[in-house]
């Protein structure tokens, strides 16, 4: 559980998280496209979409209730998945064009950032017991 003071650390995770929507859009709908049942690649390509999919939705329910109001929770969590929609969309149409190593970058930068927040160290809240002497 986390102990942060500031917002900071959740929206930076946010906004690595959806980041690294967009460099994998055209990947993820090439997987949904090449979709069938007859050959082991396809099949682990389709394990392989569901299971980041998960992930994905696991990722953002967390992201989202670190907000205290309701309101707050649920713009978290439709800012999020309409990240999510647009980048599928954009996948459908081709993806981005990113030149060179820009999309390896941009994967790792986030990735790094995400992993930055959920590894945050912080301090358990140790509450001084009334009944100990």
């Amino acid at each position: 559980h986390c102990h942060h003071k500031t917002a900071w650390p959740h929206l930076l995770a946010s906004a690595a998280f959806v980041f690294h929507f967009f460099p994998e859009s055209t990947i993820r709908h090439d997987i949904i496209q090449d979709l069938s049942l007859d050959s082991a690649i396809s099949l682990a390509g389709a394990i392989g979409f569901l299971s980041h999919f998960f992930v994905d939705i696991i990722i953002m329910v967390l992201l989202s209730l670190f907000w205290e109001k309701s309101w707050q929770k649920l713009l978290s969590l439709g800012t999020i998945i309409a990240f999510w929609i647009w980048s599928f969309v954009i996948g459908a149409s081709g993806g981005f064009h990113i030149e060179g190593m820009s999309e390896a970058v941009i994967l790792i930068l986030s990735a790094f950032l995400l992993a930055m927040f959920i590894h945050y160290p912080h301090k358990p809240v140790i509450e001084k017991c009334s009944t100990c002497g």
